[in-house]
Parts: structure tokens; sequence; C-alpha cells
């Protein structure tokens, strides 16, 4: 679809003809991160390079017969290291035969389950990165633009949190091709490979006892491209205060001609803003949950968590 355009949804191919009526978007539903984020397929399969910009070019007036200095732009060169994220199952023959439509449907709705998984699992991935799977791919906040207070696109709110391990952060993100973005190993293809029968090994080293079951490998390839210094900005030490004045601070610290797309934050960070806001109405009713700011959409999603550490 059109919409899907420049998305995982309109870029992730699932190869095993049985589950190609899944709808991708469906299987999003826990990832809404990555669902409006802007997805490119790696430059060379399971690897990725792009370019940054760590500088703007310069120009000056000059008087004439006069010289002047202009400087240069400055790209660096990026190298984004995917990592395989593994969702394969197996499952007992005798459960998935017995189930309501037999194998076939069952085995159908557990990789359903798995992807929706996945994908969560992903995107938890984009934003901590290290800090949420070690053996998975560096993530915003292993970036070290984004971790400590003296870094030029971090601020905390005008009443920090003071918890520890207790705070969220709210992200404000320029997404696209040339800035975030999902970055999809293998041109966007998870492997869902056909169902194969073996045995179940339990207790392994043990008694190695066995049963027959159905084993469905699925494996995918992901990444998080960075963009350039001005990609994301982070409000970090959020407890107990979230205020319009926090956010539009946060959204100063972007130039006028790069501005975020996306805010996302969780549902406690959200419900602290929205309980700061002032309802302008006459029958007295509750500020609404927001889910605009100066006209950038605001995701609520669980993958930011309530347990991060003070930065400091």
């Amino acid at each position: 679809m059109a919409e899907d355009i420049g998305t995982l949804a309109g870029l992730v191919q699932l190869n095993d003809k049985n589950n190609a009526d899944l709808n991708v978007s469906d299987l999003l539903q826990d990832a809404p991160l990555i669902a409006v984020m802007t997805a490119v397929p790696a430059s060379n399969g399971t690897n990725h390079s792009y370019t940054k910009e760590t500088a703007a070019e310069g120009v000056g007036f000059r008087a004439l017969n006069a010289g002047v200095t202009n400087t240069n732009s400055s790209d660096e060169e990026v190298t984004a290291v995917l990592k395989v994220l593994d969702a394969s199952f197996d499952a007992d023959t005798a459960l998935a035969r017995k189930a309501r439509g037999g194998a076939e449907a069952y085995l159908e709705k557990r990789t359903m389950r798995k992807l929706k998984a996945a994908f969560s699992t992903m995107e938890k991935q984009i934003i901590y990165g290290t800090g949420s799977a070690a053996g998975g791919f560096a993530g915003l906040f292993d970036n070290a633009a984004l971790n400590g207070l003296a870094d030029d696109m971090v601020i905390e709110p005008g009443i920090p949190g003071t918890t520890a391990d207790e705070q969220t952060s709210v992200l404000f993100i320029r997404s696209g091709e040339d800035d975030s973005a999902f970055v999809a190993g293998n041109d966007g293809e998870i492997t869902v490979d056909d169902p194969t029968i073996g045995p179940r090994v339990v207790n392994p080293g043990t008694d190695n006892k066995v049963y027959g079951a159905y084993f469905v490998n699925v494996i995918g390839w992901g990444g998080i491209q960075y963009g350039s210094a001005f990609s994301v900005a982070r409000i970090c030490n959020v407890e107990t205060s979230l205020t319009g004045d926090d956010m539009a601070a946060a959204l100063a610290l972007f130039p006028s001609n790069r501005q975020p797309n996306i805010i996302a934050m969780n549902r406690q960070a959200l419900e602290l803003w929205r309980k700061s806001r002032t309802a302008v109405n006459t029958d007295g009713t509750e500020a609404p949950r927001p889910k605009m700011f100066e006209g950038i959409q605001v995701i609520s999603t669980d993958s930011l968590v309530n347990t991060e550490a003070i930065v400091a």
C-alpha cells in the first residue's frame, strides 16, 4: 500500500508461502515506533554503511577583489553492524495436530506470535541497544551523543527525577533515509522456513527423553542507522514531571530545517505530560491525551521502560 512506502511494513518480506497472507502491519502492533520509522535495506546484504554529516557547509560574504574562507561540510563514514534475531520455535506434534484447524493453523498462529514478539524485541534494541540484549546491535542509547547530560542533544525536564533506576526517556526522532532509520538485512527478508519434524529432547544430558515436534526456523537481520548529529534528541530523567516547556526545549535543539517527525514516549510519560496541560474548554473536562506536539506525531510505546538509571 502507498502509505507503507519507506516503512518496514512496505519493506519486509515473509518468504514462506504458508504465511503469505500474514499482514505485516498487524505484526507491528507491539512495535509502534518501528511501524512509523523509515526502514531501509542494508547496503550490502547483512552489512550497512552510510555517511553521516558532522559539520555543515560554510559560506561568507566578501568585498570585491578580496578573498574569503569558505569551510567545507564534513561527512563521516559509519558502519552499522546488523545482528540476526532468531524467533524459531518448536511445537509438540500431538498438540499441534489436536488444535482447532489442525497443525497448519496452529503453526501459523504460533508464527504470528513469534513475529510480533520479534518486532517488539527489535524495537527495544533500537532504543537501548546492548543494554537491552548484549548480543544484539548497538542502539540509540549506545551512541555517545545520547548517553550523558553534557551531550548537545540531551536535556532533562525542569523537575528531573531523582530515584535510581526509576527513570524513563522521551525521544524526538528525525526519521528518513538520510537520518534515523531501521536497517533491514537481506532486503528486508524474514526467513520463515517450512516446518520440519524431528525429535525434541527433554532434559538433555540427563535422561534425554524425546517426543516428536515440528520445528519452524524464523530469522531476520536488523540494525539502526543514526543519521546525523541532529537525528535524535532525548529528554532523560523523566520520573515525576514532564511539561510542554520540557517538550519545547527538546524541540529547540533541532535546526529549523531539520525538525523531528516522531516523538516517542511510554504511557507513564504521556500521562505526566497530559496532567501538566490545561484543558481549554467550556465543560470542565480533563485535558485529552495528546497525540501531537507542534504538528509532530506522538507515539506511545512500552519499549521505553520506567527502569532507566539516572543519566548524569
